[in-house]
């Protein structure tokens, strides 16, 4: 049985994979409540890498789809889960879509 996407805690596992030239994340899986926006992701996201706010970042998930940044995080999660964990690819030069 696959581990749920939304946990108990009301909390989803995002793990973040780079992509290209893009900075390496030290640690790559983050907890976040279900309920977060996907601009707050990206912003966190940001902070992490320690890009400017005139630096371009892409986030996409499944390598295809880049998700509105208005979206619930555990909406997202449920469409595109694998095996409980979302995974977003990030970039900073468009790399798919």
């Amino acid at each position: 049985m696959a581990p749920p996407v939304i946990r108990d805690d009301d909390k989803v596992v995002v793990q973040f994979n780079h992509t290209g030239s893009a900075p390496i994340l030290k640690q790559n899986k983050y907890k976040f409540p279900a309920s977060t926006r996907f601009l707050t992701i990206a912003s966190q996201l940001r902070a992490q890498l320690g890009l400017p706010q005139e630096e371009a970042l892409f986030l996409y998930c499944k390598q295809s789809f880049a998700p509105p940044l208005d979206a619930r995080l555990g909406d997202i999660a449920l469409c595109f889960h694998v095996d409980g964990v979302l995974i977003l690819n990030y970039c900073q030069t468009p790399a798919w879509g």
